[in-house]
């Protein structure tokens, strides 16, 4: 059902026992009331958001946002927030017109914010970097990496996955339910996929409203804003605590090695190392750690870093043994992570590759290369392979080690 056919079903009944004929004038009535209420609705849209249309009219000709970002003023940036997670969801060239609009350090300023802020600059920063270098080099320059560690270490102590603000400021705009919880007010589930359905019908007008047919990034990025409008309007939370998106973004920034190297100067090694060993019970929040570990281990120094953090290869171990039912994904990265700190073959990996094998990670590894998904397979398949080339002390080769487990494959 269209927004038309919701609204006139929402139309005034007539009183009980009248006529079932309504007279021309009333039926006049109620055919032109639902044009009118969305006429009102995409008014109502322009007079909160003054900055949407002219930000929509730029995206799709292709013109310069620059200005609507960095005139903002702080009342709208969850909105522009929710705008820019929306449009991100399409093509690269629309991420780099969010780029280039300043969009970027404006999300990133928006991490030292309240919760609702942080909640959702991480969902657009996160949306529009996957996949895209440029945004992922934005970030970076904006000091969005230093940042992103501060949320991991911040409430003192260990880092916790509790993700209530404080009581200061919490309020009604503030309150919006994980998915599978009700609202704390209404009590009703959340459900993104509803949720959009709700709004498309609508985000669809107001795009129509402009009358952008034909222009130069066509449907594309008219599709693109019609998201974005869809965001603003449902303002629904990005799935998962900050904890685990914060982590996830540091997974994803970590495919550039200039990334990585910024990780580590700004502590976020450590802070990603105590999150997994001891800073959260929450499975998901430890699976962005491992992942993000992983993606960023490639920098010696990193390297270095994790293999040095107490517990943290006991954890890994435990992990591909599957202690505590892992998901599949956590295991793979697990043994990727495993298989990383000993590349390449150098003497300066040696120490991490002999506390490797001493928390029994052979055995471990081996039993996940017989028995594991295909992509878990591969991935120990790959670290028993790398842990061959090394030696214990006495000079003994590993690889004799992994044969006598039953793992053949090197």
């Amino acid at each position: 059902m269209d927004i038309e056919e919701r609204l006139l079903d929402d139309a005034e009944e007539p009183p009980t026992g009248q006529p079932a004929a309504v007279p021309t004038a009333r039926r006049a009535r109620v055919r032109s009331h639902p044009v009118k209420a969305v006429q009102d609705q995409i008014d109502k849209m322009d007079g909160e958001h003054a900055w949407l249309r002219s930000a929509c009219t730029a995206l799709v000709r292709g013109e310069s946002m620059a200005d609507l970002f960095r005139k903002a003023d702080k009342a709208a940036r969850v909105s522009q927030s929710c705008f820019v997670r929306g449009v991100c969801m399409g093509s690269s060239a629309t991420k780099l017109a969010i780029r280039d609009a300043g969009a970027v350090p404006l999300l990133v300023d928006m991490l030292s914010g309240g919760a609702r802020e942080r909640q959702m600059a991480l969902a657009a920063l996160k949306t529009c970097a996957y996949g895209c270098d440029e945004v992922k080099d934005a970030i970076r320059a904006a000091d969005g990496i230093p940042a992103l560690v501060r949320l991991l270490t911040a409430r003192g102590g260990p880092p916790r996955s509790d993700e209530d603000p404080p009581d200061e400021v919490r309020s009604h705009s503030d309150d919006y339910p994980e998915p599978g919880r009700g609202h704390p007010h209404t009590g009703r589930a959340a459900d993104p996929e509803a949720d959009r359905a709700q709004h498309l019908p609508f985000a669809q007008q107001y795009v129509a409203s402009l009358g952008l047919t034909g222009q130069p990034r066509g449907s594309g990025a008219a599709a693109a804003v019609t998201e974005g409008v869809v965001q603003i309007r449902s303002r629904a939370p990005p799935p998962g605590s900050t904890l685990r998106n914060a982590a996830a973004l540091l997974s994803n920034l970590g495919f550039r090695f200039e990334n990585q190297v910024a990780l580590h100067a700004a502590g976020g090694v450590v802070a990603l190392a105590q999150l997994l060993v001891n800073g959260t019970t929450e499975l998901t929040v430890r699976e962005a750690a491992v992942d993000a570990l992983w993606r960023n281990a490639q920098a010696p120094a990193n390297k270095l870093a994790i293999a040095q953090q107490s517990g943290v290869i006991a954890a890994l171990v435990s992990i591909v043994e599957g202690e505590d039912a892992p998901p599949p994904r956590m295991k793979e990265s697990a043994a990727g992570l495993l298989q990383q700190l000993v590349l390449p073959k150098h003497p300066e990996n040696d120490e991490a590759a002999r506390m490797i094998v001493k928390a029994q990670a052979i055995p471990a590894l081996v039993t996940q290369a017989q028995a594991g998904t295909h992509a878990q397979k591969v991935k120990a398949g790959d670290a028993l392979r790398a842990l061959s080339h090394y030696r214990d002390e006495k000079g003994t080769s590993y690889q004799s080690y992994v044969f006598d487990c039953g793992f053949y494959g090197v």
